[in-house]
């Protein structure tokens, strides 16, 4: 709703019903005659002495027909229901959106600081919603950039609080805002925060899934240094407009007891992408982790039992009917798109996927995408680890006509240790298992694609694709450059586990 409707429907409605209030009082109040004789009919003035209406006719049969007030109820009864209509159409409105959609965007601009709570219909939400809609002008949308970035007393930037306030107001106007606006700047200002979760799979290559939560602009890339409990640490590019995957760290041989919390650190330096300049320092972060328990997800794991059918191979097919993306420049050369909601029907019920899938150009692999999930009512969203690929058997894929080259296929195998990484686990610590399991119980993961200290399992998973299958390839290709991946592990770092060596897909 644009300004111009809310003050009509607030100061304009208000204004009718005023009016129409007066109306109705004076139609029923009447008008006197205060000693004046009137034509009972048509009202015209008698004279001290008329006994008939010089106007209709009328004649007057008493005095008191001639002096009587003149009342107009039918004028009244619409009056009070235009204020009854004009009632019921308020309620209608603050019903279905609530008092300040009927609020001009200035003032929501003033009052969301202010007021308290950011849930369904309040002013923090509603403002969202204007952003959204279009329906802030440049200046508006820079004035509510700069709302969300400074937060307010109780909800400062990077808290929960502000998350829930202001995260829905900035994310709607960084979509409205270009790119090249100066102002983005201002991001910088809000501090980030770092998010750790073990993922466990079967215990024999467990790793950390890391990210870094941060509002910064795309103009920089940032160098992040992972510090592990066993006092390893890993350096990563972070990329704030990279494509949305966490870094997956791996932990390696056993340095702490089963089920004991740990603390990973994390230091992030920022510099302007394309600059020579060193990355400056501008934060230190850490958080805890509640423990890893190899043992248990390797007894977990082991539950698991193989399972191929057609109907699993047809759900698998039009999960990446899609094939593989081309882009004409930069690393990585090619990305797939894999539907996994293709999954989530009764067939694949209690399915862990975990899949191996290879672009074969005459047989020989080219490319390697491994990928995890859950198929059935519990389905969850899909995670990966980098892909391997071979630089120059893209180009020459590239540079060819065929959409369906006959030389070159997908073959996709079911991966148990894969499929086991997409297992929900509950993980207990030592010396509190019973208050630990209640409280992973109470606070049901939402990120269900990766395997973390506090996700319940429902339903129960107990199988895992096991089949392998073989299709022609589906290329696609396009004219752009590979988007910005989100993190790049550096070089000079040990490496990861089987799949993690190359930059993020």
């Amino acid at each position: 709703m644009n300004d111009f409707l809310a003050w009509f429907l607030s100061i304009g409605a208000f204004a009718a019903i005023v009016v129409l209030t007066a109306i109705a009082a004076k139609s029923f109040a009447g008008d006197p005659a205060l000693g004046r004789r009137r034509c009972p009919r048509c009202w015209h003035e008698l004279g001290p002495s008329g006994v008939r209406c010089t106007e209709c006719g009328t004649s007057i049969a008493t005095e008191n027909a001639a002096t009587r007030t003149r009342r107009r109820p039918w004028r009244g009864a619409l009056a009070m229901l235009a204020i009854l209509a004009i009632g019921v159409a308020a309620r209608a409105r603050f019903l279905e959106s609530g008092p300040w959609s009927v609020a001009p965007t200035a003032f929501l601009l003033q009052a969301t600081a202010l007021v308290q709570g950011a849930g369904y219909r309040t002013a923090p939400w509603e403002l969202a919603q204007r952003v959204q809609t279009g329906l802030l002008d440049d200046e508006q949308l820079r004035a509510a950039l700069l709302l969300a970035i400074r937060g307010d007393r109780a909800a400062q930037p990077a808290s929960a609080a502000w998350e829930r306030k202001y995260a829905p107001i900035l994310r709607a106007v960084l979509r409205k805002l270009p790119r090249d606006e100066p102002l983005l700047l201002e991001l910088l200002t809000i501090p980030p925060t770092l998010r750790v979760q073990p993922v466990i799979g079967d215990g024999s290559e467990p790793f950390l899934s890391v990210e870094v939560d941060e509002w910064w602009p795309n103009v920089l890339e940032c160098e992040t240094t992972v510090m592990l409990p066993n006092n390893t640490t890993r350096r990563a590019v972070l990329r704030p407009d990279g494509r949305m995957q966490p870094l997956f760290v791996p932990l390696g041989a056993p340095s702490i007891s089963e089920r004991t919390p740990f603390v990973v650190q994390a230091t992030i330096g920022q510099r302007f992408i394309g600059s020579d300049a060193p990355f400056a320092p501008v934060a230190s972060l850490e958080t805890r982790v509640d423990g890893i328990d190899r043992t248990r997800g390797a007894e977990i794991a082991a539950t698991l039992k193989p399972v191929d059918s057609p109907l699993l191979r047809s759900a698998l097919e039009e999960v990446f009917a899609e094939g593989l993306f081309l882009w004409r420049t930069g690393i990585p050369r090619a990305g797939m798109r894999f539907a996994v909601g293709a999954t989530a029907r009764e067939e694949c019920e209690g399915v862990a996927f975990g899949v191996v899938v290879e672009m074969l150009e005459r047989g020989v692999v080219r490319r390697t995408s491994r990928i995890w999930w859950r198929g059935g009512s519990g389905a969850s969203s899909s995670s990966w680890l980098p892909s391997d690929e071979d630089v120059d058997a893209l180009e020459r894929l590239y540079a060819r006509a065929e959409d369906a080259p006959a030389d070159w296929t997908m073959r996709i195998r079911g991966d148990r240790h894969l499929a086991a990484f997409a297992m929900p686990v509950k993980i207990a610590a030592a010396g509190n298992e019973r208050a630990a399991q209640a409280s992973a119980e109470a606070s049901h993961a939402t990120a269900a694609n990766t395997t973390t200290a506090n996700t319940t399992a429902a339903p129960e998973v107990h199988s895992y694709f096991a089949g392998t299958m073989e299709f022609p390839l589906r290329v696609t290709r396009t004219e752009a450059a590979s988007p910005a991946r989100r993190w790049t592990l550096l070089a000079d770092e040990p490496h990861a586990p089987q799949g993690t060596r190359h930059p993020q897909k």
